[in-house]
């Protein structure tokens, strides 16, 4: 796993050349051709793309062997996307999907050569310094504001002297003094929002920040404890020295990212209309989410994107033309309507959508005039936008092959086809995991914390809190994360358990686990063999038919190159 994420961290950051110019004043290569698959052709920058992609989707390791292997997936997928026309599946959908991916295409290189030419590369003391806070923890509380001006009211009352403790528990509006009131825990340098990261270890034990502004919105920070005397020899930094360096990159780059973004945004004089937004709030309560994946956003599996019925949805709810804001931009005053809302909601988390109406809004917005500045620079033409909607489109054509085969009738499938596809699967080595007991989505660790107490002496049931959930005799999978937590907590007390940045109270009343037989795994068994079955038959036949030939040369080169650290200066992508 730790390989797997030290190449992509490489891979994104690496250098683009010798002289250390941006990525912005470089022409676009695609790279030497490492495979022909019938009439397609895969270069160098496609494969590394997809299988960038392929890691963070799998958190599989990256080895040469996984490598050539995922060549063979990615000729899988060419031969799939080929018979697109066979199934009629260019329709509108698939031209409203392109459409949708050259505008996205147009924003993000928009902003993404808008600032790259004020980048350079991190100094020999930046990365020091990195190196350095990267071997510090720091325990940390903090006071959280959507709200830039009551932000500032705050750090104001802190300057006059009231106690960081009792503004924590006043503004997170608690109803029994908490001296955990506004705790995170503890955080290292690379693993929190950017601009809070820099923000935080800019202090000392005992002290707090003016006002940060990270992606989530204003935080004023106190640092508890700073956790290390680092000793820092020679050797072990310049042993951890080319991973530092891509990470500091990556910070460097979001934070002058995140400044473009905020200066851009607010020169636009922007208006909103919050009865609008209150509206286009409830249309979206009344979205009933849908299992479908959004293949839009095909390298993002933990959050969910609006599905095309679920835009549709929207849109019948709301009157097209209701001007949620208007704005200044390039000389003349705009308005972002309903429509325009609709247009972007696929490129949206659904949970941001959902609960932060406002931000999802703003998120839009920043698409939209992104898209109308590339457009007024005539960077539709640029030949980076058309590779990446060639990217997407190439893996969306594939995505609605499988999909259309997906819903085809499935021939009987015969037993012995079955019990090949139980052990192939995987299936004979799984451990059938089930637990019974509740748990209760706390948020954060203080509010974990809280509920726990309240339970253990007595004055609320667990039933009686927001995010409680029962569960009897349920599947381990269910649980995701979590699903570690529960098959180790002890059982008939409860516990605070974290998943990512969230945190549960846990009581386990029972659970079991036991090797699952053939019997057992039929019904799942066939399901999932019934979703692919047409698919993998297709891809056989496919597979004897075509003509697939792979340069080794250049695809060891590419390999070579993904390896040698020497050789990642002639990549094209510094900041990309």
């Amino acid at each position: 796993m730790r390989t797997a994420i030290y190449l992509v961290l490489i891979s994104l950051y690496i250098c683009s050349c010798g002289d250390g110019q941006p990525q912005a004043q470089q022409s676009f290569s695609e790279g030497p051709v490492v495979a022909i698959v019938n009439t397609d052709t895969v270069r160098s920058h496609f494969f590394e793309k997809a299988y960038i992609e392929h890691l963070i989707n799998t958190g599989a390791n990256d080895t040469r062997e996984n490598r050539y292997r995922f060549l063979q997936k990615l000729r899988d997928e060419l031969l799939l996307a080929q018979q697109a026309q066979e199934f009629n599946v260019l329709d509108e959908a698939f031209f409203d999907y392109k459409d949708q991916v050259r505008r996205l295409s147009i924003a993000d290189r928009f902003y993404s050569s808008s600032f790259l030419d004020t980048l350079s590369l991190p100094t020999e003391e930046q990365i020091q310094a990195a190196f350095y806070n990267s071997k510090i923890k720091l325990h940390v509380s903090h006071l959280f504001f959507t709200n830039q001006e009551k932000a500032h009211q705050a750090y104001q009352r802190l300057e006059d002297g009231e106690k960081f403790l009792d503004l924590a528990n006043e503004i997170y509006h608690l109803s029994k003094y908490d001296s955990t009131a506004g705790y995170i825990g503890e955080i290292s340098y690379f693993n929190v929002d950017d601009a809070f990261g820099e923000a935080a270890y800019q202090l000392k034990a005992g002290e707090y920040s003016e006002p940060v502004r990270s992606r989530q919105g204003y935080h004023i920070i106190y640092v508890d404890h700073r956790i290390g005397n680092p000793l820092i020899t020679q050797s072990e930094f310049e042993y951890k020295k080319r991973g530092i360096t891509g990470l500091t990159k990556n910070r460097i780059k979001n934070l002058k990212g995140d400044a473009f973004v905020q200066t851009y945004m607010q020169s636009l004089d922007v208006k909103v209309d919050q009865e609008a937004i209150q509206q286009l709030f409830m249309a979206l309560q009344n979205l009933k989410p849908q299992q479908t994946n959004n293949p839009l956003n095909r390298s993002d599996q933990i959050q969910s994107y609006p599905s095309t019925s679920e835009v549709q949805s929207v849109r019948e709810d709301l009157t097209p033309g209701t001007i949620l804001a208007s704005y200044q931009h390039l000389g003349e005053e705009k308005y972002f309507t309903a429509e325009n809302y609709a247009d972007w909601l696929k490129t949206i988390p659904m949970e941001e959508a959902r609960t932060r109406t406002m931000a999802s809004v703003g998120r839009a917005l920043r698409n939209q005039v992104f898209y109308e500045a590339g457009m007024e620079q005539n960077i539709g033409e640029d030949p980076i936008v058309a590779n990446n909607v060639e990217y997407k489109t190439t893996f969306y054509k594939a995505y609605r092959v499988k999909e259309y085969l997906a819903n085809q009738p499935v021939p009987e499938i015969s037993e012995e086809e079955q019990r090949e596809a139980f052990e192939g699967l995987g299936m004979n080595t799984i451990t059938n995991k089930r637990f019974t007991g509740w748990i209760i989505n706390a948020g954060d660790i203080a509010g974990a914390k809280r509920i726990k107490e309240r339970i253990q002496e007595g004055e609320r049931t667990p039933a009686s809190f927001d995010g409680y959930k029962q569960y009897q005799n349920e599947k381990a999978e269910t649980f995701g994360t979590l699903s570690s937590h529960i098959f180790r907590a002890p059982m008939g007390a409860p516990v605070i358990v974290g998943s990512n940045d969230t945190f549960f109270v846990l009581y386990v009343e029972d659970r079991e686990q036991k090797e699952t037989s053939f019997e057992e795994a039929r019904e799942e068994l066939l399901a999932e063999m019934k979703r692919y079955y047409n698919v993998v038959n297709k891809l056989k036949q496919l597979r004897a038919s075509s003509t697939t030939k792979v340069d080794t040369a250049s695809f060891e080169k590419l390999m070579d190159h993904m390896d040698d650290p020497a050789l990642r200066g002639n990549s094209k992508y510094l900041w990309q």
